[in-house]
């Protein structure tokens, strides 16, 4: 698409104080957990997405930086450099 690292830092930056429905994180988790998952970070997953089916009509969702969510800040970069952030879609670069 012709997007170079400064157009894709500034494209994923607004989704720091966002937040991502679980009904799109449960396929990187049940019945295995994609083994591209941060080990260290699948229990919290786990705890933020308990159900295999979540209902789908529910408000249920886990913000995307867990550590400052409701600040634009350059911690949700951080943790994606750790692979713990929250990629609904299946990118490999975090969960």
């Amino acid at each position: 698409m012709g997007i170079n690292t400064p157009g894709v830092v500034a494209l994923l930056g607004p989704r720091s104080v966002g937040r991502t429905h679980r009904v799109k994180l449960v396929h990187r988790l049940y019945p295995e957990v994609d083994p591209a998952v941060n080990p260290d970070h699948v229990s919290h997953m786990l705890h933020k997405c308990p159900d295999q089916v979540p209902d789908p009509k529910a408000v249920q969702y886990v913000r995307n930086d867990r550590g400052t969510p409701m600040v634009l800040d350059n911690k949700y970069y951080k943790i994606h450099t750790q692979q713990q952030g929250l990629v609904a879609c299946g990118s490999r670069i975090g969960l």
